[in-house]
């Protein structure tokens, strides 16, 4: 078996999904893999760790103000052709 690929590594870091088979098997005796399993098992423990208020919200995880919905519907209406 090839390396384990970056990807998977991420996905067992993240415990999406265990080792399993030839994986599992390659894991146990290849130094390399192992080590960048590792690596991003600590990333994701660090990330995790991270105090909730203090993460990056994601850009649409908030609604807009409803003053800035107003705002542009007042502005579609106001650049409308008068019979639209």
């Amino acid at each position: 078996m090839s390396h384990v690929d970056s990807g998977r590594i991420t996905e067992l870091a993240l415990a999406a999904a265990p080792a399993v088979g030839t994986e599992a098997a390659h894991l146990a005796h290849c130094a390399r893999c192992r080590a960048d399993l590792a690596a991003a098992r600590r990333v994701v423990r660090a990330a995790r760790a991270v105090p909730q208020p203090d993460r990056a919200p994601h850009p649409h995880s908030r609604r807009p103000p409803a003053r800035l919905w107003r705002a542009i519907e007042a502005a579609a209406r106001a650049a409308a052709p008068p019979d639209a």
